[in-house]
C-alpha cells in the first residue's frame, strides 16, 4: 500500500482547521446562551466568619447574631414545683452585667436578673441571672462568659470550671463578697448564673434544684 505523501496531510489539516474557524466566526452560528439563576431580593447572604471561642481544647465557631429570647424563669415555673413554690420571685430586671460585676455591653448577651428569696428562718435571698440565647448557642454563650470573666479578673481569681450541673458549669469566688458563692452553668441553650449565701446549705440545695427544674422545663 502507498504512502500518502505528507504534504496532502499537511494541505488537510490546514483547510480543516480554516473551515473550523469560518463556522465559529460566522455570524449565523447559533451558539447557546448562558443559562442565569435569578436570586431574589429579599435572600440574606451571610458571609463565613472565622471568629472563634476557645475553650479548653476546643474551639466553637461564632453564631450569627440573633435577639434574645425571653427570660423563662418566672413565678409560674416555680409554682409548678414542690420545692421550690415557697419562694418568691421578685425584682426582675435587665441589665448588661454579670454577677453584678462583670459588664457585658460588648457582647450581644443580655442579663434577665432575678430575686428568689423567702420567709423561711433563716431568711434565703438567692440571685439569678439568665442569659438567653437562640437554638445551638448556649455553648458559645458559655465561652463567651468565662472568656469575660478570666479577661476581668486578669487571673487573679481563677476559676473553678467542674462541669457538674448542666452542659457545663464554673464556680467563681468575689474576694470584695466571700460570704456568697457564685456558679455558672450553661442550661441547654440558656446560661444562668446564681449568687447564694456560702453559709446556707439549703441555699445551695435551692439552686440545684433549680438547675433540675430549668433543664426540664
Amino acid at each position: 500500500m502507498k504512502k500518502i505523501p505528507i504534504f496532502i496531510v499537511v494541505v488537510l489539516a490546514i483547510g480543516l482547521f480554516a473551515w473550523a474557524d469560518y463556522r465559529v466566526s460566522s455570524p449565523d452560528l447559533k451558539l447557546p446562551t448562558p443559562s442565569v439563576v435569578e436570586i431574589p431580593s429579599d435572600t440574606t447572604f451571610i458571609p463565613a466568619s472565622d471568629e472563634v471561642i476557645e475553650g479548653d481544647n476546643e474551639r466553637i465557631p461564632a453564631p450569627s447574631p440573633s435577639a434574645p429570647s425571653q427570660a423563662v424563669l418566672t413565678s409560674a415555673l416555680l409554682d409548678a414545683s414542690p420545692e421550690l413554690s415557697i419562694y418568691e420571685l421578685s425584682d426582675s430586671s435587665v441589665d448588661q452585667a454579670l454577677f453584678d460585676r462583670f459588664d457585658l455591653s460588648q457582647t450581644n448577651l443580655v442579663v434577665y436578673k432575678h430575686t428568689l428569696s423567702s420567709e423561711s428562718n433563716p431568711p434565703i435571698s438567692i440571685d439569678v441571672y439568665e442569659l438567653p440565647g437562640a437554638a445551638g448557642q448556649g455553648r458559645f454563650n458559655f465561652l463567651t462568659l468565662k472568656l469575660t470573666m478570666t479577661t476581668a479578673l486578669n487571673s487573679n481569681v481563677p476559676l473553678n470550671q467542674t462541669d457538674d450541673y448542666g452542659q457545663a458549669s464554673l464556680f467563681y469566688n468575689n474576694e470584695n463578697q466571700p460570704e456568697n458563692g457564685f456558679l455558672l452553668v450553661q442550661i441547654n441553650d440558656k446560661v444562668f448564673g446564681f449568687g447564694y449565701p456560702k453559709d446556707s446549705e439549703n441555699a445551695f440545695k435551692i439552686v440545684q434544684t433549680l438547675i433540675t427544674t430549668l433543664n426540664n422545663s
